[in-house]
């Protein structure tokens, strides 16, 4: 189970954390830092469920910034 959890700590300001366990397969473990959480120009993501996904996402937001922070914006 991933876990990523976002707190306001004040106007306008938040922390941002989540687990480092990444899980390939039934057996295999590894902690990997900067799995789930990453930062790209001035947005900070965090991500759970499938790294697949995570990975594709990524990509798509390094090489395209939304215009705003709407579901119209991110598309």
């Amino acid at each position: 189970m991933s876990v990523v959890a976002i707190k306001r700590i004040g106007k306008g300001k938040f922390e941002i954390a989540s687990d480092s366990i990444r899980i390939a397969g039934w057996f295999s473990q590894e902690k990997d830092k900067n799995c789930k959480l990453w930062k790209i120009g001035h947005l900070i993501m965090g991500t759970a469920g499938s790294c697949s996904i995570g990975s594709l996402l990524r990509e798509y937001l390094e090489n395209h910034q939304p215009k705003t922070n709407t579901e119209h914006g991110w598309v």
